[in-house]
């Protein structure tokens, strides 16, 4: 079991993490998308609300989003 997710939002082949966030979010478990896909972009493919942290990443951005999360 966990607290919280950080997911990507696309992997090899154009699958994106769209299952996994519908799960996250029925199981009411906190998640964020890290990408470089912007919220429009997400909107159009049907992608479950979430927090959005915009790559490149900093650790600083990295950890107050887990802080968030973590509440």
């Amino acid at each position: 079991s966990f607290d919280i997710a950080l997911l990507d939002v696309r992997f090899q082949y154009n699958d994106t993490s769209y299952l996994i966030a519908q799960v996250l979010k029925k199981k009411r478990i906190p998640f964020a998308y890290i990408t470089g896909y912007s919220e429009s972009e997400l909107q159009s493919w049907n992608m479950p609300k979430a927090f959005i942290l915009q790559k490149p990443v900093t650790a600083s951005n990295l950890a107050a989003t887990i802080t968030v999360l973590s509440k």
